[in-house]
């Protein structure tokens, strides 16, 4: 056996002793990330495949912050070119290097249910129609999919579930007022939310059939602790008429809102 032979061998038996090493350190630690959602617990063939080998080498690795990265300069390209379906896929991919980034899955959605959708042109025809609104819901589905999954492994965080309030209140054709008010009462209810969440809530749930006095409640204690907005005042007013309210205890302020 050669002299370069024989080294060739030696180096070859270090890096699997040293890999072994490493995988052995490393088990321990990987289960207690995945435990607490810190990564997801398994990555799949289809995320191996289009992060690629090298990729995906680095990512376990431990770099998985730098495949992330130029995964996302890849999904803006994409982006910009109006590729959004391989600019979308790109951030499947990155949100299970990086799950417990926030952005990374409101960028995903925001590819999705808005910049995506605004890119179908409506037809003329109104035989056509109907594929239309079917691609574009499903497009918006997708977004609102982002969300849920960072849900998974951001439970706490309000901005997720505001999100999902949004795209069943704005996006969805038609509205899903009844969603939109529990998502908007669940990012009500998280830690450091935003006040108007509450209010939110309460505006959908007016638009929910069969919810109209649980919305007159929810708007009439806000109203009566001096949150005033035309917006609440012209709820409360359809909600007087409707629900038959004794005048004595309707507020007084009529909106001018329609």
């Amino acid at each position: 056996m050669s002299r370069h032979t024989r080294n060739l061998l030696i180096a070859f038996v270090i890096l699997i002793s040293f890999g072994y090493g490493r995988m052995y350190l490393e088990e321990p630690m990987a289960k207690d990330m995945v435990a607490k959602h810190y990564w997801p617990d398994t990555m799949s063939m289809e995320t191996r495949d289009k992060v690629g080998q090298l990729g995906m080498t680095a990512a376990l690795g431990g770099f998985r912050s730098l495949v992330a990265s130029i995964m996302a300069v890849q999904a803006f390209t994409h982006w910009d070119a109006g590729r959004f379906d391989q600019a979308i896929a790109q951030y499947w991919v990155i949100v299970q290097l990086q799950p417990r980034a926030f952005f990374n899955w409101f960028q995903g959605m925001q590819y999705s249910a808005y910049d995506k959708t605004h890119s179908f042109k409506f037809p003329e025809d109104e035989k056509q129609r109907a594929d239309w609104v079917r691609k574009y819901n499903e497009a918006v589905a997708e977004g609102a999919d982002f969300m849920l999954g960072a849900a998974k492994y951001l439970p706490d965080d309000y901005r997720i579930y505001g999100q999902l309030g949004m795209l069943h209140a704005q996006k969805f054709i038609p509205e899903d007022w009844c969603k939109a008010a529990e998502y908007y009462r669940m990012a009500a209810a998280c830690p450091d939310t935003k006040p108007y969440y509450h209010r939110f809530s309460g505006y959908a749930l007016a638009e929910c059939p069969g919810k109209e006095q649980e919305a007159y409640d929810l708007l009439r204690a806000t109203y009566d602790d001096n949150i005033r907005f035309g917006s609440v005042i012209s709820y409360l007013n359809k909600l007087e008429e409707k629900l038959n309210i004794p005048q004595a205890d309707r507020i007084p302020e009529r909106s001018k809102i329609k």
